[in-house]
């Protein structure tokens, strides 16, 4: 039996290096090329996620706070985006874009605590009004990385 791994809900950086994982695990199996790229800015870390399969690629935009710093962040613990579609020619993303939000067990409380997700929210949605479309697990990951690259699903 294949060990399917799974997005934990504890830390933020421990869901980052979760999906990261998932990804290479993705890259490997597709044959496909990852580039990454890591920067802390302020109390944040930012994770560039570039994946390409021939002539698909797919980037992976992640901010968040770490689990050391969350009582000093004031308006979000992450955001991020998940685009498909890079045009060479109009030098932009062109393909589906979701819009990503770190989401705290108690979104209004004083206190930051797990469990800790990723909400994913259509590119139009209000990050701050609107319920997230999807809560983004180690299979939706795989899923959406397999289909904005145009692989057939694992078997």
């Amino acid at each position: 039996m294949k060990f399917s791994r799974g997005i934990p809900d504890d830390t933020p950086e421990n869901i980052v290096r979760s999906m990261l994982a998932i990804i290479d695990d993705e890259v490997k199996a597709l044959g496909a090329v990852v580039e990454r790229e890591t920067k802390r800015e302020g109390l944040s870390i930012s994770e560039t996620i570039d994946v390409s399969l021939g002539d698909v690629s797919v980037r992976i935009l992640l901010n968040y706070v770490e689990s050391s710093k969350l009582h000093l962040a004031k308006i979000s613990i992450g955001t991020g985006s998940f685009c498909s579609g890079w045009s060479k020619k109009d030098d932009s993303w062109i393909g589906e874009h979701w819009r990503m939000k770190l989401l705290p067990a108690e979104t209004f409380s004083p206190v930051i605590k797990p469990p800790f997700r990723w909400g994913l929210y259509p590119r139009d949605a209000s990050l701050q009004g609107d319920e997230p479309t999807h809560i983004l697990d180690g299979q939706l990951l795989r899923t959406l990385l397999r289909e904005r690259l145009r692989c057939s699903p694992r078997a």
